[in-house]
């Protein structure tokens, strides 16, 4: 991954707390920036796993290794995507993110 590639994001973690009542409150941390190179979904493959969804999908790489599955990533707007896949490597992490 080429360093002219990347762009600045911000991904959130996300908090799973429970109130007095047993209900479950999901909310996220303060933004934690990093760089990325995120782009459309593509290809035949993806076609196939996500069908009409494929327009709301996108694929990151990045170098980041503190992200996990269902946190919040920053786009376009204020926590618009969330990661829905992780295929982690030696060296980078590539995420499936979903528009929330």
């Amino acid at each position: 991954m080429e360093a002219k590639n990347l762009s600045i994001f911000q991904y959130s973690k996300r908090i799973v707390e429970q109130d007095e009542e047993a209900n479950t409150i999901v909310s996220f941390g303060s933004p934690i920036v990093f760089s990325a190179n995120i782009y459309p979904a593509n290809g035949q493959v993806q076609a196939q796993q996500y069908g009409r969804e494929i327009g709301y999908i996108l694929n990151c790489i990045t170098h980041e290794t503190n992200i996990n599955e269902l946190d919040a990533i920053t786009v376009y707007e204020d926590k618009d995507y969330e990661v829905i896949a992780i295929k982690r490597y030696s060296n980078h992490l590539e995420m499936e993110l979903k528009k929330r």
